[in-house]
């Protein structure tokens, strides 16, 4: 399969954790944890920039800006909590603006 590069590997495998540890908490303590969702964002900021060396830090930045903007809506309609719109952020980091966009539709 052409298209399963060590990159996507990576962070498919490292999205699946992050929303696996969220899932978790959020059912188990209704909370999803700062230190789950800034870790991961840091992990997936520091990925993208060593992935893409050129441009990957601004892909990582702009998908959490994108995961905070996009769901802010939603939260502050009170639809969702802070550490669902966190969680989002951290989803753009991990991955890129078209993904969190792809999500939220």
């Amino acid at each position: 399969m052409a298209f399963m590069t060590t990159q996507w590997l990576v962070t498919a495998v490292l999205l699946f954790g992050l929303l696996l540890f969220s899932v978790r908490s959020d059912l188990r303590e209704r909370k999803i944890f700062n230190k789950v969702t800034v870790s991961f964002a840091v992990v997936g900021l520091f990925l993208n920039t060593v992935y893409d060396v050129p441009g990957g830090f601004l892909t990582g930045l702009t998908g959490l800006a994108v995961g905070l903007f996009v769901f802010m809506i939603p939260y502050l309609m009170h639809g969702m909590g802070a550490g669902d719109l966190k969680l989002m952020a951290a989803v753009g980091a991990l991955t890129n603006w078209r993904f969190v966009l792809y999500v939220a539709l």
